[in-house]
């Protein structure tokens, strides 16, 4: 399959934050939202995407992250399977690579403490001593990686920022509760799941499906729920109960979403229809 510019855009957006609408992709490289949709399910029929990923520092999470070289030795592709397949099914696992050159393989693990670690090897090395000539350990202290995909940019004389981001690093860790770690074990498999989607498959929806009418007398589809707070401008509104309405008209370029008039009752303003912008009284 070729791409094109565009599909080189939308792949560079989609590394930078691949939980982006098919909306915000579009204002960025100027499709509409169903264009990009149609681009990118194309995309991911031709394999050219496999998959959406999430990055997580493991050290927030209490975490050290090991990482080891193995060299083989008296083995053969069907052991070799098997040793693969034991890393991989271990819970602690994040990387498996089989390389070519110095070493064979390396592996990258989450443990809690240094014992943690210690106890996988030890059950580690009674099943497949044999097979391992030499063993290389290191732990990542601090580690980076670059979003890769400004390169599909560069031959088109485009410079896009080459941007960093830390999946391993100091700092104290982040205390996260049970529905935090299922979270994160569901965005881990796919990156785009819609929060919605997120809520349905850990069963804590907070929305009530129901139907609103238009100004025109159009019968729509809303989800009603309950928002802790909505700020605009200098106002903010506490405990509010809203009507969430899937927005299909064309793109609005810089508005995120539509405030109805009923957040501006008891609110003292002005409506600027020239400039069509509100003017807030203080």
């Amino acid at each position: 399959m070729e791409i094109d510019l565009k599909d080189r855009k939308i792949l560079y957006q989609l590394d930078l934050n691949c939980r982006q609408s098919y909306r915000a992709i579009g204002r960025q490289v100027g499709l509409s939202k169903d264009i990009v949709a149609s681009r990118i399910k194309k995309l991911e029929k031709n394999g050219i995407i496999k998959n959406y990923f999430t990055s997580i520092d493991s050290s927030k999470l209490g975490y050290i992250s090991f990482r080891f070289y193995i060299v083989y030795q008296n083995t053969t592709e069907e052991i070799e399977k098997q040793i693969i397949n034991y890393f991989i099914k271990n819970k602690n696992t994040w990387v498996v690579e089989s390389l070519k050159g110095k070493y064979d393989l390396v592996v990258c693990l989450w443990v809690k403490d240094i014992k943690d670690f210690y106890n996988f090897w030890e059950k580690t090395l009674e099943k497949y001593h044999h097979y391992f000539n030499k063993q290389d350990f290191s732990i990542y202290f601090q580690l980076y990686t670059f979003k890769i995909f400004h390169i599909l940019l560069l031959d088109y004389g485009l410079k896009p920022d080459k941007i960093r981001y830390e999946i391993a690093g100091g700092g104290e860790p982040f205390n996260i509760d049970k529905i935090d770690f299922e979270i994160l074990k569901i965005l881990g498999n796919d990156a785009r799941i819609s929060t919605t989607n997120i809520a349905d498959k850990l069963n804590i929806t907070n929305y009530i499906q129901s139907k609103a009418q238009t100004a025109g007398g159009i019968e729509i589809n809303t989800n009603v729920s309950n928002l802790d707070y909505v700020i605009v401008g200098p106002h903010k509104k506490e405990n509010l109960r809203v009507n969430v309405i899937d927005y299909q008209g064309k793109p609005v370029h810089h508005y995120n979403g539509l405030l109805g008039m009923n957040f501006l009752r008891d609110i003292e303003y002005r409506i600027d229809f020239e400039r069509q912008l509100i003017e807030w009284k203080f």
